[in-house]
């Protein structure tokens, strides 16, 4: 990469850590426990900001961690360093055996079973790692562009609250080893990333208290994957200038077309409730769903673990088992849920593969585009924008504070803001009535807009 990455090379950092994990596991199987489980990362990152075309930040940061899990039969003790010296390791495994001597025994705890573990040699080729072509100074200039562009889309953008631009390359490594194995398991994956944003403000002329704030974002594993400064400052500067004049609503029952980038939250809530902890938890409204219908018949979920390129490809999940690809929904029925070898054991299921959460989530159904979509409502919401946290698992119910645009007879009026949005999710998801063809791939989640035929909509005016 830049200049500035050149003293710690990942190839070397890979050698030392993994060298070290090594080590470790024979100082913890010297002291008698059963089995133990070690997880680094360490990686190097270069972020860059710019206010108002003028340099605001450059910070280079080099990070490192290993986080370690030793087993005496059924209790656990874990402990953590960002030390990679042999004493600070020692102290570290001291530290976990010593809480492992006070934990209860635990029957499901353990390592996965070594049959679902992937094959170090045989890990599929993602083409995950990158290096950035650009000098800091350039990395700079992508972000003065972006600003630049937002400024001159329109004279009602005055101000900035900045653009940045991050470059990170990461490795990750894991091991592990029990008393009953001659030889250690140990597997590693590199990988970059690189995000560019830019936020803007734009004002409405004559009336000073009017302004609002619009912000893009797009990342990637290549940098040359990333949108063109220039195009990402102009969305940005877009988003600020049509929100100028936003309007609440009065309360009524209404169609919520979720644009891309809002309906994103919306499947994490689903992931979430499928979590295997939360199944064996019986804190999900999703408890008892598995083999039935909880979507219409023409959407389906599937995970894409080895998605060349993708935000969160890898063959592997956080504990060691292989990832795979598998429908999560088909034709609307769930078909598993979200497990680590922990909550797969509770359930008296195996791992699938999802310690760590789900490797790129692809939501296809029947799509049209999103204009096609706008002109089925005849009075509705798009949602731009979701805040809060209201969202309860256990029960379904969603409750959100919400911006975007007020639709009429198949057209968009003016933009509208502090209102809420309010429904259950059970409910939300069997009443997605249509889907927009705007895929957005700029995270794990690869979704279009979502038309949910009705959630209560409550706005300022009674």
């Amino acid at each position: 990469m830049a200049a500035l990455f050149a003293p710690f090379p990942l190839a070397e950092k890979e050698y030392l850590v993994s060298e070290r994990l090594l080590w470790l596991m024979d100082q913890a199987i010297a002291k008698g426990v059963s089995a133990v489980r070690i997880a680094a990362n360490a990686g190097n990152s270069l972020n860059v900001q710019t206010r108002l075309m003028q340099t605001e930040n450059i910070a280079y940061s080099q990070t490192q961690s290993i986080s370690l899990e030793v087993y005496y039969d059924q209790r656990v003790g874990t402990a953590s360093t960002n030390c990679l010296e042999k004493h600070a390791l020692t102290r570290t495994l001291e530290a976990a055996c010593a809480a492992a001597r006070f934990a209860e025994p635990d029957p499901f705890a353990g390592l996965p079973e070594s049959e679902l573990l992937a094959d170090p040699k045989r890990l599929p080729e993602l083409d995950l790692l990158h290096d950035c072509p650009l000098e800091p100074e350039d990395l700079l200039s992508a972000c003065q562009a972006a600003e630049q562009a937002g400024f001159d889309y329109a004279a009602s953008v005055t101000n900035s609250e900045g653009a940045a631009l991050t470059a990170t390359q990461e490795i990750h490594l894991l091991a592990c080893k029990s008393q009953m194995q001659q030889q250690p398991f140990l597997i590693s994956q590199a990988n970059s990333y690189y995000n560019l944003s830019c936020a803007l403000i734009a004002e409405q002329k004559n009336k000073q208290a009017d302004k609002q704030a619009g912000s893009w974002f797009d990342q990637a594993v290549c940098y040359t994957d990333l949108m063109q400064p220039e195009m990402l400052g102009r969305k940005a500067a877009e988003r600020a200038v049509q929100s100028l004049g936003a309007k609440t609503l009065n309360t009524a029952k209404l169609p919520v077309l979720f644009d891309a980038g809002a309906a994103r939250q919306l499947w994490y809530a689903l992931i979430k409730a499928i979590s295997g902890k939360r199944i064996y938890e019986k804190s999900s409204f999703l408890t008892h769903a598995l083999g039935k219908s909880i979507l219409p018949e023409h959407l389906s979920l599937r995970e894409q673990p080895f998605m060349l390129r993708g935000l969160h490809s890898s063959g592997f999940d956080a504990e060691g088992v292989a990832t795979r690809s598998k429908l999560i929904v088909d034709q609307g029925v769930l078909q598993t849920y979200i497990l680590s070898s922990y909550s797969g054991r509770m359930l008296h299921l195996p791992s699938t593969g999802n310690a760590g959460g789900v490797y790129n989530l692809v939501v296809t159904a029947d799509t049209l585009p999103v204009s096609d979509v706008i002109q089925q409502i005849k009075r509705g919401l798009l949602v731009t924008d979701v805040m809060g946290q209201g969202v309860n698992l256990v029960t379904g119910n969603y409750s959100q504070g919400a911006s975007g645009y007020w639709i009429e007879n198949g057209t968009i009026c003016y933009p509208v803001h502090e209102i809420t949005i309010a429904g259950n999710l059970t409910d939300m998801f069997r009443n997605m009535i249509a889907f927009g063809a705007d895929i957005d791939k700029r995270t794990s989640v690869h979704t279009g807009s979502v038309l949910i035929a009705s959630m209560q909509v409550a706005g300022g005016r009674a």
